[in-house]
């Protein structure tokens, strides 16, 4: 979707993306840098699933409990 070009554009709010949007941002991070964006609660084989766990834990460290639906209690 291409964004208004007009004077008053800029006073719209930033609309989210859509599933759709988000799954072709990760396709392309996929196929033009080898990054590959996986979302946990897709992964339905519990092995599969601690596995990539293991990995962004190692990474980025534990992740933090959601609190009222908001990562950080935010």
């Amino acid at each position: 979707m291409r964004s208004p070009t007009c004077a008053l554009a800029r006073l719209l709010p930033i609309t989210p993306a859509s599933e759709d949007d988000l799954r072709s941002m990760r396709a392309a991070a996929w196929h033009k840098q080898g990054v590959l964006v996986v979302v946990l609660d897709t992964v339905t084989d519990s092995w599969e699933r601690k596995f990539l766990e293991g990995i962004g834990n190692r990474i980025y460290g534990r992740r933090q409990p959601v609190v009222g639906g908001l990562r950080d209690g935010r």
